[in-house]
């Protein structure tokens, strides 16, 4: 076995791993869907194309690296890119937590006023002067 098909073979046991993974953390739950079908796809992706490791070998060469040392920089990228996406989408949920969060506490003193001062209604948030109105 030559050193390119060993390491197309441990891409694709990788790959295959990932998948496995990938469908039982959504199975048990711990993982959203959304995630989990990412995350099965790049497996799948990386069992399709293990084969075509041989074709880093030329790149790896024109660029100083090894093959093994080319195939990290591209995870190590493809890793970068993941918490990118994962940070962007947990600062949007921290502002819906945070919007959450406020709609909850003027609900709760809509109802422990009785009815008296800030409103909540789908357009926003009304003070007492609107109400008086």
């Amino acid at each position: 076995m030559t050193l390119s098909a060993f390491h197309a073979a441990v891409i694709a046991l990788i790959g295959a791993a990932l998948v496995t993974v990938a469908v039982v953390l959504m199975r048990r739950g711990l993982l959203a869907v959304r995630y989990g079908f990412g995350w099965a796809m790049v497996g799948m992706l990386a069992v399709i194309l293990a084969p075509a490791v041989v074709l880093l070998e030329p790149v790896a060469a024109a660029l100083g690296l090894s093959v093994p040392g080319l195939a990290i920089a591209i995870g190590v990228g493809f890793l970068v890119l993941v918490c990118l996406q994962l940070s962007i989408t947990l600062s949007g949920m921290r502002e819906q937590v945070r919007t959450l969060a406020e709609y909850a506490a003027l609900a709760e003193a809509h109802a422990r006023d009785g009815g008296r001062g800030a409103t909540l209604d789908r357009g926003g948030i009304q003070g007492e002067d609107r109400q008086a109105r």
